[in-house]
């Protein structure tokens, strides 16, 4: 998970230091919305593996207040990915 966040965090400061180009925008939000969807897939692969059902239940509620909101990203946005490669 740590390596995930470092690899997002290191494209946001690529993408910020390049003065955001538009035609990069894609490729930085497909990158990211796919970090973030394996992230909170890692962390449900956790929960549903701990042993004390009550400790993942609260975990759970407290990592997934909303439940789990990220989707993977949509194949228009892979589609303009694979249109910029």
């Amino acid at each position: 998970i740590l390596s995930m966040l470092y690899l997002g965090s290191a494209i946001l400061k690529g993408y910020a230091d390049a003065d955001y180009p538009a035609e990069d925008k894609p490729l930085v939000d497909w990158s990211l919305q796919t970090i973030l969807f394996t992230i909170q897939q890692q962390f449900s692969g956790f929960l549903q593996n701990l042993s004390n059902r009550w400790l993942a239940r609260f975990l759970q509620i407290v990592i997934f207040p909303l439940g789990k909101c990220r989707k993977e990203p949509s194949d228009k946005l892979g589609r303009q990915v694979a249109d910029l490669l």
